[in-house]
């Protein structure tokens, strides 16, 4: 990662001394390492996280941040707490269902955590993340 874009990143997110450190790490060791997709998860997806979002005022700004590709922004959502990537796998109970029109329409979840890091903890997901368990 360029130090341009690390700059504009810890601007970005108004990041303190030691979290602006630990991003400059990072991005050393991204520099150094070769990152591969993981194939093979559910619904032809090489992610092995979903977002789960705060609100679904959240989900459509990340829903648009998404179709416009704008990282910075999605990363600044995920910095602030108003995303989370949740593991494939991760178990979640089910307690609403709606729909975001974006220009198309796609169906969204509201789950509640069950298990991992973020048990407890509730959000809206992609109606095509949720899977059924087997």
């Amino acid at each position: 990662m360029a130090n341009r874009e690390v700059r504009t990143i810890v601007q970005r997110l108004s990041l303190r001394s030691p979290q602006a450190t630990s991003l400059e790490i990072l991005a050393d060791v991204l520099d150094i390492i070769e990152l591969r997709k993981v194939a093979g998860q559910p619904g032809g997806s090489t992610s092995q996280y979903s977002a789960m979002l705060r609100s679904k005022q959240s989900f459509e700004i990340w829903l648009r941040a998404e179709v416009a590709g704008d990282q910075f922004g999605k990363t600044q959502m995920a910095m602030t707490g108003q995303a989370q990537l949740i593991p494939n796998g991760t178990l979640v109970l089910v307690t609403d269902v709606d729909s975001l029109n974006i220009g198309e329409v796609i169906p969204i979840s509201q789950v509640r955590i069950l298990d991992g890091k973020y048990a407890g903890a509730a959000g809206w997901m992609a109606a095509k993340s949720v899977l059924k368990r087997p």
